[in-house]
């Protein structure tokens, strides 16, 4: 757990369980590595890798943020 050298939130992955650690150096989040894994997989066959930008609607997303200005 912690931080990157850049200060940033990181994640540290064991055999076991899964931890994020944000800028507070206190955990976050910890889950089983069998969950995230089954998860991720989960989303890659719903969007395959590389495929995330063509899902996008960009001219919406940007709509709906600059609406919230």
């Amino acid at each position: 757990m912690g931080t990157s050298g850049s200060g940033r939130p990181s994640v540290v992955v064991t055999r076991r369980c899964t931890s994020l650690s944000g800028l507070a150096r206190a955990p976050l989040l910890e889950v089983p590595v069998r969950d995230v894994k089954s998860f991720l997989e989960s989303t890659e066959a719903l969007v395959p890798r590389g495929a995330e930008a063509g899902r996008i609607d960009w001219d919406t997303e940007l709509a709906y943020l600059l609406s919230q200005s």
